[in-house]
């Protein structure tokens, strides 16, 4: 897991971004929103974020693209921590596509820091998250109405496609739902996925599932059998985790 306390503020107007595809790569975007715009143009692309601390927009990303922390705006790895920071003022939505990411942090989510659902609108398909070595921090889902998924919701409003979530090496911390499901909130037709390195940590519910809450309308949850719970409460029942009648299976 990344380590929040790394993160380092970057210069303003800075150069930070980077998107990279099969025929061209660009490295000087100054917004994410404008590297986010550029792979979306082309399916598939790879947005680079450098080491640092960026406030970021909400983004809906509708087209398959890759995210991940780079050495440089176009070339990956590095050392140090790439955290996107919502400020409470929107989060990421992956919504009929695919998203792979590596490497990053997401934090002060405005109605979680990631959201993962397929809907019927334009076309339906089925839409998928991959996080490894993902941190989703300090998440909100109650204003300006209590919502479920403090730091991340996965759910499908299209009977014919569902929505899947799945992390290796991850970590949810001080997410709030103003229901259920203060770090991950698995909601209708969707399956998540958990491996690794997992924890759960000073996540809070107004009512159910401090750390998880798992609906009855969910299609599967697989969990780690070490999986690290602490701090998490729920104003109702189940500080870490509830499951409303899904077969949970755990590694």
């Amino acid at each position: 897991m990344t380590f929040l306390a790394l993160a380092l503020t970057n210069a303003a107007f800075a150069q930070n971004y980077g998107v990279s595809n099969d025929s061209v790569s660009t490295c000087n975007y100054a917004s994410f929103g404008a590297a986010v715009t550029a792979a979306k143009a082309s399916p598939g692309s790879t947005i680079y974020a450098t080491a640092g601390n960026h406030s970021v927009p909400g983004v809906v990303l509708d087209e398959n693209v890759i995210i991940r922390r780079g050495s440089s705006n176009c070339t990956p790895g590095g050392s140090g921590v790439a955290v996107l920071d919502f400020n409470y003022n929107g989060h990421i939505t992956v919504k009929n596509a695919v998203v792979i990411m590596y490497d990053m942090v997401l934090r002060e989510g405005d109605h979680g820091n990631l959201e993962v659902k397929t809907n019927d609108y334009p076309t339906g398909s089925n839409t998928s998250f991959y996080g490894f070595n993902v941190d989703f921090i300090d998440g909100q889902s109650f204003v300006p109405s209590p919502t479920v998924g403090g730091n991340v919701k996965v759910s499908s409003a299209d009977g014919a496609y569902t929505s899947l979530f799945y992390c290796s090496d991850c970590l949810f911390d001080g997410g709030h739902s103003g229901t259920a499901g203060g770090g991950l909130y698995v909601g209708a037709r969707a399956d998540a996925m958990l491996f690794g390195d997992i924890a759960f940590t000073d996540n809070t519910a107004t009512t159910v599932g401090g750390a998880i809450y798992v609906s009855s309308s969910a299609n599967s949850v697989r969990f780690p059998g070490d999986m690290y719970l602490s701090g998490n409460t729920a104003s109702g029942s189940a500080s870490d985790v509830e499951v409303a009648g899904v077969p949970v299976i755990v590694d």
